[in-house]
């Protein structure tokens, strides 16, 4: 009996103890006014890394979608070959084709795949470099249009004297082409004349048509020279008509 007297009083003072203290807590919390309680924003949610831009990723995003797309424009222009080409072809030639340059394996298409392959290590090595300076030229170009018109006329100044020289040698080259077969057409048809009628009666005819050429020649000298005397003796006419005169105003 002495020892539960002696136990149960301070058990009951603990649990006394412990629902105060609860019910105070209970009292805080329902005292506490509703306008102080301040609801907390809504986390954002994560982002996800693929939506994560920079300008290397875009750098990298261009140039595998330029690869991208000149890869494809060169299947298509196998496909094309692959499906068209036989129409115009004899038939040996599209499996010939087919085998040994349009097949995967062949050594034009491996040989096309190192040299795409070199070209996009190269762009993607010169790309860092020449992008910046592209920007500017653009930015420059886009800052001063007067500069624009005035490059644009110089261009189309240049091609119209880059079409002009290419007519003139394309006309230079059609009468070379024409000099010269008019002169192996005159040879061709002179060695025909002399097949023709021999060898005797060519050199006859030869004979024949120098003599009437250098008759006709000298008369033509002889009607130009007398041209010449007689414009030379009006020239003295005149001469001596104008001293003439002179002599007589000065007496």
């Amino acid at each position: 009996m002495l020892v539960f007297l002696a136990v149960v009083p301070p058990i009951a003072h603990v649990q006394y103890t412990r629902c105060a203290r609860a019910q105070e807590r209970e009292e805080k919390v329902t005292c506490v006014p509703q306008a102080s309680i301040v609801p907390l924003p809504p986390k954002p949610p994560p982002r996800r890394t693929d939506q994560l831009s920079s300008p290397q990723t875009t750098a990298a995003k261009h140039l595998a979608l330029k690869k991208t797309h000149i890869t494809s424009i060169m299947d298509v222009a196998d496909q094309w070959m692959l499906e068209y080409l036989p129409g115009f072809l004899p038939d040996p030639l599209p499996q010939l084709l087919h085998e040994h340059v349009l097949h995967p394996h062949a050594y034009v298409q491996v040989l096309k795949r190192k040299a795409m392959h070199l070209l996009a290590r190269l762009f993607n090595a010169a790309y860092p470099f020449l992008s910046p300076v592209a920007d500017r030229l653009a930015r420059a170009l886009h800052d001063s249009p007067d500069l624009v018109v005035l490059a644009a006329l110089l261009v189309a100044l240049a091609a119209a004297l880059q079409v002009l020289l290419y007519v003139r040698r394309v006309v230079a080259w059609g009468v070379r082409l024409a000099l010269r077969m008019a002169f192996w057409a005159g040879v061709v048809a002179l060695g025909a004349v002399v097949w023709r009628r021999g060898l005797e009666e060519s050199v006859r005819d030869v004979v024949v048509a120098g003599g009437k050429v250098a008759g006709y020649a000298a008369a033509i000298g002889e009607v130009w020279m007398a041209e010449y005397r007689r414009y030379e003796a009006q020239t003295q006419r005149v001469a001596q008509a104008g001293a003439g005169a002179g002599a007589r105003r000065q007496r």
